[in-house]
């Protein structure tokens, strides 16, 4: 069996690392069992007093989550009151048939979710809607770079030692650069 280094005490454990060691290394090798080195003794009083400095620094981390949660706990609380609370009821009233105050008179269960022709006949119309509409915006966009990019709308397209060549330059009028400048 193994004996922790009397040297090695729980006060250490505020200490650095760099520290530790070398209390570590002045701690003199004390000879528990006949037949055990003094080196292997002192070995595991390194390795207790490593595991001790780990247990502090897992006990700060977890001290500084249970702050991090406190503080995060009002946050959390309104948002869960005015975000998840209205979800998970208006998710509970769809699977009841409800009165004129909203609530529940009847279980009806996912019977409202059932599948008809309209319903498949309103996605498809959805659908042809936003892949044109999102096909049409990429073309337009695409056109729009290549334009700019070949100098279409330039009047010195010519010019290749440009270094603004493609790109668009405002011009302005001489009273409004000089006021821009002064």
């Amino acid at each position: 069996m193994l004996q922790p280094n009397p040297h090695v005490h729980q006060s250490d454990a505020a200490l650095t690392h760099g520290e530790l060691i070398h209390a570590e290394e002045e701690a003199p090798a004390v000879e528990q069992h006949p037949g055990r080195s003094a080196k292997k003794h002192v070995a595991t009083g390194k390795q207790d007093a490593q595991h001790s400095l780990q247990r502090t620094r897992l006990n700060k981390k977890l001290r500084n989550f249970g702050l991090g949660v406190l503080f995060l706990a009002p946050a959390l609380l309104v948002f869960a009151i005015f975000t998840y609370f209205p979800l998970f009821r208006a998710f509970w009233l769809s699977l009841n048939i409800t009165n004129e105050l909203g609530d529940p008179v009847k279980f009806v269960g996912l019977r409202y979710y059932g599948i008809s022709d309209e319903y498949v006949q309103s996605l498809m119309t959805s659908f042809k809607f936003v892949s044109a509409v999102v096909i049409l915006q990429i073309v337009c966009g695409l056109a729009y770079e290549l334009l700019v990019e070949t100098d279409f709308f330039s009047d010195h397209a010519g010019d290749d030692d440009d270094p603004l060549r493609g790109h668009h330059r405002p011009e302005l009028p001489a009273d409004s650069a000089q006021q821009l400048a002064g």
